[in-house]
């Protein structure tokens, strides 16, 4: 919190600023993170926050306290943007099948796995992560591994 308030300070501002907190029945930040910390919340309990006042209230400001309310849409303060360096990884998969007829290379197969994958990411807080395969020069993702005598 203190990192959010001096970049704020720094920047040359010392009055509210848009955090990225937004209410669409539960409150979740903007850039889609749901992983450790993203229920961290320092509501301005003093004022009753968050008090929803009316029903134009589904964003937050901070204020030079660090102290957070809900607000309305068309007040327009300056907001901050944060967006962690993205990073390329590559990960190899070595897959067993328990059915030999299928066919991995199949457009709608590997759509599939990559929706799983997908999936399985989300539900554990990485939501703005990008899958894609890998084809090789002979336009194949997955090959078979030859067996050594």
């Amino acid at each position: 919190m203190n990192q959010l308030i001096n970049t704020v300070s720094s920047a040359g501002y010392n009055s509210e600023v848009w955090i990225g907190l937004y209410n669409q029945i539960n409150w979740r930040w903007s850039d889609g993170y749901t992983g450790n910390g993203a229920g961290y919340r320092n509501w301005k309990t003093a004022a009753n926050q968050p008090d929803f006042d009316s029903a134009d209230q589904f964003f937050v400001s901070i204020g030079s306290d660090g102290q957070w309310w809900d607000d309305y849409s068309f007040v327009k303060h300056p907001f901050i943007c944060y967006r962690e360096t993205v990073r390329k990884q590559v990960v190899r998969l070595m897959m067993k099948l328990e059915d030999s007829s299928v066919d991995l290379n199949d457009p709608a197969v590997k759509a599939d796995l990559l929706k799983q994958f997908q999936d399985r990411l989300k539900d554990n807080g990485l939501s703005d992560v990008t899958l894609k395969w890998r084809e090789q020069p002979d336009g194949k993702v997955f090959h078979k591994n030859q067996k050594k005598n």
